[in-house]
């Protein structure tokens, strides 16, 4: 693996490399589909430079909740998310 050289003329390419290195090792792995979510105020590009496409847009904030139901601690607002899914 080389190295990432900052080009200052470019978003980096990382989180859009992170992303692909989890949807490979994920079909290794025999999922069929990798789903994530973004808030609104995040522009999730590097999900579209990974070939995500949104299926997903929540009209209102929800919390998020564990799996016993009790409120997840968080430190920013709830705000509305957008559901990423990519089939591999």
């Amino acid at each position: 693996c080389e190295l990432f050289k900052k080009n200052p003329d470019h978003a980096s390419p990382i989180p859009s490399m992170l992303v692909g290195a989890v949807c490979k090792r994920a079909k290794e792995m025999g999922y069929k589909r990798v789903i994530t979510y973004t808030r609104t105020d995040e522009s999730g590009i590097y999900y579209n430079a990974a070939n995500f496409k949104i299926t997903l847009r929540q009209k209102r904030a929800r919390v998020w909740k564990s799996k016993n139901g009790v409120a997840i601690s968080s430190k920013s607002k709830p705000m509305p998310k957008i559901r990423w899914e990519r089939w591999l």
